[in-house]
């Protein structure tokens, strides 16, 4: 990737069209679309991780506003990713008289991102709302594209909503205290980011700047899916890739292994699949099979944790479950595959 990378050409132009800033935290409130702005309130809704790491300067631009200002601090981890979660958010929003004339800020991963975006689209029928993600994991896919997921009877993202950011602003220096498991996390959705699209991100991991660069990529490849089916109807189901295992794996765990631990392995068992079931060349799986190995990540012997567990996907209609196949490195299809033979071979694999 070159000097300009974000000097010129498509990716500078989509992150401006989509409000996407890398911009040091302090910048916020005067990027361009947070300025335009007209508002009253500011609710703060930081992550108790990333609060106690960074609490003065997650505060510091906002002393000057006083009492204008509301902070609501949140245990972030998938079992708090529910309803009873946001009712909390959304009784600290009554309790402090927040008008629907507010700006609501997330600072911290996707669960932060997911709650406080459900709770800014559905309160008063919709406030405005900014991310500030500070995993890798949030700044190169959860903050991105208006998705919010709420987990509901043992089923990702079984609630949510379709709801824009006001912005998106993107600090690599919170990656700083990034525990590695959770930087590790973020690196399974950049490799099925570089799968996709054919771009090898494997040699980005060491230098600051490259990581900056793989981040702006990704978030530009998801956003061009987003762009032709923002409501998830058809191809952005390519964004999925590895998902329809993955979630099942998250769930069937609960909750111990990390989103891009069980993508990656998602994404390696539905290659497995669609490679058995004629979908997917063999040397494809095999060169998914090197990605893997090149981005670091381990992988489960086999599914038998999977099976007894139910297996629910958003994409499902009737018996077909519309799955994401690559049928080469940067080639991706969706392809309907019938519940029962993805449950068959689940319970048949070794």
């Amino acid at each position: 990737m070159d000097s300009n990378f974000f000097g010129e050409g498509s990716i500078k132009d989509t992150l401006a069209k989509h409000n996407v800033y890398f911009l040091p935290y302090e910048e916020l409130l005067t990027s361009t679309s947070v300025s335009k702005l007209t508002f009253n309130q500011i609710v703060l809704v930081i992550d108790q991780n990333v609060f106690g790491l960074w609490q003065n300067r997650l505060i510091a631009p906002f002393r000057a506003l006083g009492d204008r200002v509301r902070t609501f601090i949140l245990r972030c981890d998938e079992r708090s990713k529910t309803m009873e979660t946001a009712c909390r958010l959304y009784d600290f929003l009554v309790a402090n008289a927040i008008t629907k004339n507010c700006l609501l800020i997330s600072i911290g991963g996707g669960i932060t991102s997911d709650i406080c975006g459900f709770v800014a689209s559905t309160y008063l029928r919709g406030a405005h709302y900014a991310i500030v993600p500070t995993t890798l994991m949030g700044m190169v896919d959860a903050g991105i594209g208006g998705k919010n997921g709420l987990n509901f009877n043992n089923r990702k993202n079984a609630i949510g909503t379709f709801y824009n950011p006001t912005a998106v602003l993107i600090d690599t220096d919170f990656l700083k205290t990034l525990n590695q498991r959770e930087f590790s996390s973020g690196k399974g959705e950049i490799l099925k980011y570089s799968l996709i699209s054919g771009n090898d991100y494997s040699g980005v991991f060491n230098s600051t700047s490259a990581v900056k660069e793989a981040i702006a990529s990704c978030i530009t490849i998801k956003l061009s899916y987003v762009d032709k089916d923002y409501y998830d109807n058809n191809i952005r189901h390519i964004l999925n890739l590895g998902h329809t295992i993955g979630h099942s794996l998250e769930t069937a765990f609960g909750y111990s292994i990390t989103h891009g631990e069980a993508v990656v392995n998602g994404i390696y068992f539905e290659t497995k699949l669609g490679c058995d079931y004629g979908i997917v060349p063999n040397y494809t799986f095999n060169n998914v099979y090197n990605a893997i190995q090149r981005f670091g990540f381990r992988l489960l012997p086999n599914l038998n944790v999977l099976k007894n567990v139910p297996i629910f996907d958003k994409k499902q209609e009737g018996d077909d479950i519309y799955m994401p196949f690559l049928i080469n490195i940067g080639d991706c299809r969706v392809v309907s595959i019938q519940r029962n033979t993805l449950l068959g071979w689940i319970s048949n694999s070794r």
